[in-house]
């Protein structure tokens, strides 16, 4: 909205549209518009009142790009307009200098799932659920888990028999890096399996679990393959190695 009196002072000053529109920073239509509704007239003559046909040329000052130097043009309403003073050539000068300081993702406070207290992931943090102590607790206890020998570990709450089963879990856990590999024998890809070379039960009761789950104890086969090996129906030696990561 442009208040009557401002109109007022511009038409006493004899300027047109156009001279108005630069000095309320506004379309020479917006400028038409309240003239209208206020009843007001210029006193310029009809060819000289700013209209888009016989307007008042703009007059536009040469400046240089606050970020690059570069030499640009603009007219003195836009100058007037800048809250700053800087000028730009384009939006990425404009925005490597204005976002200077500030943070395009700023922190996410996040609640744990384990203690339920408050925390900020961060460059050496990057946990999505567990706070920076719970997180470092859970890897102390993985790596208690695999130094455990087979006599010692036992899966807490379940039945002996739920061992075996824990520890092929482990497996998949502590080698995700093989998980994208197709299978060693065939090929095939869509689904893959994590299969002991030498079986659980084999090992003596003294044996870590980092030594059952060694990657060098560890075949990638499809379904078909694996039910082919632990049934003797496909040797070791007839796998192909899998390639090196």
């Amino acid at each position: 909205m442009i208040k009557k009196e401002t109109l007022q002072k511009h038409i006493d000053n004899n300027l047109s549209f156009r001279l108005i529109a630069q000095e309320e920073n506004c379309s020479i239509r917006k400028i038409q518009y309240w003239m209208e509704k206020y009843n007001l007239k210029t006193n310029l003559p009809q060819s000289n009142r700013g209209n888009i046909t016989n307007s008042v040329p703009t007059t536009s000052l040469t400046l240089n790009c606050y970020k690059c130097n570069k030499k640009i043009r603009r007219i003195q309403s836009e100058i007037r307009a800048s809250k700053s003073g800087k000028h730009f050539c384009s939006r990425s000068c404009a925005a490597s200098i204005n976002n200077l300081g500030s943070c395009r993702n700023p922190r996410v406070e996040k609640t744990c799932n384990k203690c339920s207290k408050l925390y900020y992931r961060s460059s050496g943090h990057k946990s999505p659920l567990l706070c920076e102590v719970c997180s470092a607790a859970v890897k102390d206890k993985s790596e208690a888990i695999k130094n455990s020998s087979l006599r010692d570990y036992q899966v807490k709450g379940k039945h002996p028999s739920w061992k075996n089963a824990a520890i092929r879990n482990f497996a998949r856990s502590w080698n995700k890096d093989l998980k994208g590999l197709p299978c060693q024998n065939c090929g095939y890809s869509k689904h893959i399996e994590f299969c002991h070379i030498k079986a659980i039960s084999s090992f003596e009761k003294t044996a870590l679990l980092k030594e059952v789950n060694s990657p060098d104890n560890i075949l990638v086969l499809c379904r078909n393959c694996h039910w082919e090996f632990d049934n003797q129906e496909l040797e070791e030696k007839d796998i192909p190695l899998r390639p090196t990561l």
